[in-house]
Formats: C-alpha cells, sequence, structure tokens
C-alpha cells in the first residue's frame, strides 16, 4: 500500500505499529479475561454444601448463579401463588371495606400511571416490558396491588421462607408474583424451525426486570403495604380475643352456692 501523496513513509510505518499494538493489546486483555475465568472455574461454589466448580466469573457453580440472577439470591427458592392464598382473600376483603382510604387510592393511582406508561412503550422504564404485558392482558392496577400486598403478607407471616440478606429476596419474590399475573409470552425453539411442527416454551422473565419491578414497587408502596399487613393482623388478634372470651367457662353465682349449702345443711 502507497503512503498518501505529500507525506513520508513514516507516517505508514507509524500507523501500521500502532494497529498492531492495539491488536496485541485486545489479544492480551481477551487472553488474561480467560485465564481468570478459568482460574475461577476451578474454585468451589460458595453455597454451603455445595461440591460444584464455579460458573465463569461467579462466585456459585451454574444452577445457584442462575437462582441468584432469577430469585435474588443463590439459595432462595421460588414462592408459589398458593403459597399465599388464604392472605389473599383477607386482603380483598379489608380492601373492600375501605375502598376509599388514602394510602389505597395513592398506591392504585400510581400503579395505573405505571402501567399506563409502560403499556406506551416497553423501553419507557426499566422493567416497562413486564408491567406493560400485564396492562396489554388486562390486569388492572387493583389486581397488582392486591397480589403485591398478599405476598408482602405472607413473607412477614413466614420470614424464613427467604435467605436473610439485604431485602433483594423479597422484592424479588413479590416482583415474580406481580409478573406472574399475566400469562407468560411463548417462544419458537431454535431446533424446530427446520421440523413441520414447531415446539415452543415460556419465555422467563429477565433477571434485571425483576429486580427493577421489585424494586420500584417497594420502594414506593412499603408504607402501605405495611398498613394493610397491620390491619390484618389486629383484625386476627380480635378475632382470637372474642373466641378465647367465648371459650371462657361460667362460674356458678357464689351468693346461691352459700345460701344452697347453708339450706342444706338446716335440714340435717
Amino acid at each position: 500500500m502507497s503512503p498518501p501523496r505529500g507525506q513520508p513513509h513514516q507516517v505508514c510505518w507509524r500507523v501500521g505499529l500502532l494497529a498492531i499494538h492495539q491488536i496485541t493489546t485486545i489479544t492480551m486483555t481477551t487472553r488474561d479475561f480467560m485465564t481468570r475465568m478459568s482460574a475461577n472455574s476451578f474454585a468451589m461454589c460458595e453455597v454451603p454444601g455445595c461440591q460444584k466448580h464455579r460458573y465463569h466469573f461467579n462466585p456459585w457453580c451454574q444452577a445457584h448463579s442462575q437462582q441468584k440472577y432469577r430469585l435474588g439470591h443463590p439459595q432462595a427458592t421460588a414462592l408459589r401463588p398458593t403459597a399465599w392464598a388464604s392472605r389473599k382473600k383477607e386482603v380483598k376483603e379489608l380492601l373492600s371495606t375501605q375502598p376509599g382510604h388514602p394510602g389505597l387510592v395513592a398506591a392504585l393511582q400510581y400503579l395505573e400511571k405505571l402501567l399506563r406508561d409502560a403499556e406506551a412503550s416497553d423501553g419507557a422504564f426499566k422493567g416497562a416490558i413486564e408491567l406493560g404485558r400485564l396492562a396489554r392482558s388486562g390486569v388492572t392496577p387493583l389486581e397488582v396491588f392486591i397480589e403485591l400486598a398478599s405476598c408482602f403478607c405472607y413473607i412477614k407471616d413466614h420470614p424464613a421462607c427467604l435467605p436473610a440478606d439485604d431485602g433483594t429476596a423479597p422484592r424479588y419474590a413479590m416482583a415474580r408474583a406481580v409478573i406472574g399475573l399475566a400469562p407468560r409470552p411463548r417462544k419458537t425453539s431454535s431446533g424446530s424451525l427446520s421440523r413441520t411442527t414447531s415446539t415452543t416454551y415460556s419465555a422467563k422473565p429477565m433477571g434485571p426486570d425483576i429486580r427493577a419491578v421489585g424494586e420500584m414497587l417497594t420502594r414506593t408502596l412499603n408504607p402501605v403495604l405495611i398498613q394493610v399487613y397491620l390491619a390484618i393482623e389486629a383484625r386476627e388478634a380480635n378475632k382470637a380475643a372474642v373466641v378465647a372470651d367465648m371459650r371462657m367457662p361460667f362460674a356458678p353465682p357464689t351468693a346461691a352456692l352459700v345460701e344452697e349449702l347453708a339450706h342444706s345443711c338446716s335440714l340435717k
């Protein structure tokens, strides 16, 4: 390749040496990246009792890394809606008796705006793709709040159901509860494109979207969620007190008993 007209040959040599240096730097960086990842893969997973090797740069194996990505903690387990079904009935009863509660009205207004913005654009904010799917499926703000409050109450009742951490696992659990209100989109398997019958599977939500939804909902609605939980707990305490009163035995009247004993003694 001839040098540009009017410039010395040294310019081309310098440009060529600079390109070679950049390629070498990139190659060495990639090599260092692969070396560190390979060294990490020889270490054991940090989860107690796990005998598997680490995955890529994660301090956990592949299975526990997936749990961290999907559930917010490597030792978390997925909670099912059936777990808080009984609490959901109580939440519905409570909200039906106080539909004009200021906290509930403000929460529903916030959720309505959130769903409307997400429905307008999947890129409106992080996690909008999931909330927009709910809005397009006809999920209402009240349904979102009831599901969120029910899962919140269940986690408060059973703190051992999730690992004790900085609160990430509960936020993931509540976000997954809300996201699960509408059916998941179906995708076609890449291996079935050449077949006559296609194979589809349910697309899983992305970890960053789950985290974003959980943080948005809990950060804004946590005060009213606490009030819902306290109201349900107070209601349960009142029921228990009423039942305890009903089970209290009747004591015989003391004056009448003394008079009866005196009468029986005089007859003798």
